[in-house]
């Protein structure tokens, strides 16, 4: 059943692989956006934002590929459900491209209220996959990425809503989002690693 799934497998990992490329040329492409403090959506109308609309499409097109593999591995698995949903997010996301501005710097709009509801709803459906995941799997490494996952995104608010209740704008919030996406990757690479089964020991632990 594994060597079945391997395609999937493979095509999961060299889309996330191109869109993790995709996302340097990007900010490679755009040097006067500043990593640290810029969220990837604000790059959306940016010269190069075409890039980040083909990055979340692969990314949206990984997991798409990782959910059909899961499902034939796991046909009674409870996570594949949220991280079918969270592959349809992600391209949502994608389609509705945000501002180049935050929230709080400039009049909300429909395009980028809709960007910003799918974009939120990517990272809980995620979150929510890998809590039902982990636990079905019994893997400590799941387990501990997926306590990891949650209490960066808790920092991550906790950090911008105590930031502008003091009026002030948060400074480490692209940062501190790329650490969260790479969390989420680095999840899905030991979800299903190159070799061995998802929940094996030798590979999941």
């Amino acid at each position: 059943m594994f060597t079945r799934t391997r395609p999937l497998i493979r095509i999961g990992h060299s889309l996330l692989l191109v869109a993790l490329a995709l996302f340097w040329w990007m900010q490679k492409s755009e040097s006067g956006m500043h990593a640290v403090y810029a969220p990837i959506s604000l790059y959306a109308r940016l010269q190069h934002g075409w890039i980040l609309c083909v990055a979340l499409l692969s990314m949206s097109l990984a997991i798409v590929s990782y959910s059909l593999a899961y499902k034939r591995l796991f046909p009674k698995s409870k996570g594949v459900p949220p991280l079918a949903c969270m592959s349809v997010a992600i391209a949502l996301a994608a389609i509705f491209r945000a501002h180049t501005y935050f929230p709080w710097d400039g009049p909300p709009t429909v395009v980028g209220t809709v960007h910003m509801f799918f974009s939120v709803c990517g990272f809980l459906l995620f979150g929510y996959a890998a809590l039902i995941i982990s636990a079905e799997r019994q893997s400590r490494i799941l387990k501990v990425l997926t306590a990891l996952f949650w209490a960066a995104s808790a920092f991550t608010c906790a950090d911008a809503a105590m930031t502008l209740l003091v009026h002030q704008k948060p400074q480490y919030l692209g940062l501190e989002e790329r650490l969260i996406m790479l969390v989420a990757l680095i999840w899905f690479f030991v979800l299903f690693p190159t070799s061995g089964q998802p929940g094996d020991s030798s590979s999941a632990e």
